[in-house]
């Protein structure tokens, strides 16, 4: 009655371009095989993790050392969180360098970089989960450069840490974020990414030579693949599944052998020689604050 099947056979059986059934098309599905790892475990932590400033600490202290199959479950979640990251960074220069965004395509390219910044701000907002010392410093961090941005800075700032300081109030408003805004906008903009690649298909490798004619691209396209095209189950869908299960595969081995990093020490305003620093892939943007001159910071930091 909800018609599921119709809708699920024509999105297996659209056509794609022969040459695009690539190992070099995997990237995309590999990034939302690392948001389906990161949804399932993510509600299975949220499921001991208690949202508090008296408990969070020790409830992830519970999680990494005693409770059932927790450090892997930590593991997999922030291992899953560098792979979306690298998965999706990939996919990206791939679009790029084969001209993927260019006509009819363009809202793949707008949709994926918003994609990039949400998923970078659920990494974000995740490390003040941890409610340890370093999560903490680095969330005044935060709030400082967002302090910066002309006229609003302040309202931005108050809107992101929720106060005047980083205390309870943040910790709520940072567990609401990364379980509750961020995720449904997550959600949405895959969803309509998903719908455009169904409605414009899968771009081509660039031809020397060969340009594109706005007026008949996408007749020429239909009938291109109408006549040579292969269906994407199982031709070209068997690749992404295998490199799925690599990818789950290797995430669960660096989560059981390797683990999640340690916490820190208890979140203490009185100790200021901390030095927070971000998960790895924010790093560079730390790097470049500590080495401009400090006459440009509020330009860069805003750019």
């Amino acid at each position: 009655r909800l018609g599921i099947q119709d809708v699920l056979k024509a999105t297996a059986l659209h056509r794609i371009p022969p040459s695009s059934a690539k190992w070099s098309y995997v990237w995309g599905s590999a990034t939302l095989t690392c948001l389906v790892i990161q949804v399932v475990t993510g509600v299975a932590l949220a499921m001991l993790y208690q949202p508090s400033t008296e408990t969070a600490y020790e409830s992830l202290q519970w999680i990494s050392t005693t409770a059932p199959l927790g450090p892997w479950l930590r593991g997999l979640h922030y291992f899953g969180a560098s792979g979306m990251v690298v998965m999706i960074v990939i996919h990206m220069i791939q679009v790029y360098i084969t001209a993927a965004y260019k006509f009819p395509r363009e809202m793949y390219w707008i949709t994926g970089v918003v994609l990039l910044g949400l998923s970078v701000s659920m990494a974000f907002t995740g490390q003040l989960l941890r409610w340890d010392d370093v999560g903490v410093w680095s969330t005044y961090v935060a709030a400082e450069q967002m302090g910066r941005i002309p006229l609003v800075g302040k309202a931005v700032a108050y809107l992101l840490i929720g106060g005047e300081t980083v205390g309870g109030h943040t910790l709520s408003r940072f567990f609401s974020y990364h379980v509750f805004l961020l995720p449904g906008l997550l959600f949405s903009f895959v969803g309509v990414h998903l719908y455009l690649v169904l409605r414009h298909g899968i771009s081509e490798p660039p031809v020397v030579g060969v340009c594109v004619d706005p007026d008949n691209d996408r007749q020429v396209y239909e009938e291109r693949v109408h006549k040579h095209g292969i269906p994407f189950f199982p031709d070209a869908a068997w690749r992404d599944v295998v490199f799925a299960l690599v990818l789950a595969a290797t995430l669960s081995a660096l989560a059981f052998f390797v683990g999640a990093p340690q916490l820190g020490g208890p979140p203490d305003p009185t100790q200021i020689d901390v030095v927070p620093a971000p998960d790895w892939y924010l790093v560079w943007i730390f790097s470049l604050y500590a080495l401009m001159p400090p006459s440009i910071d509020d330009y860069v930091i805003v750019g």
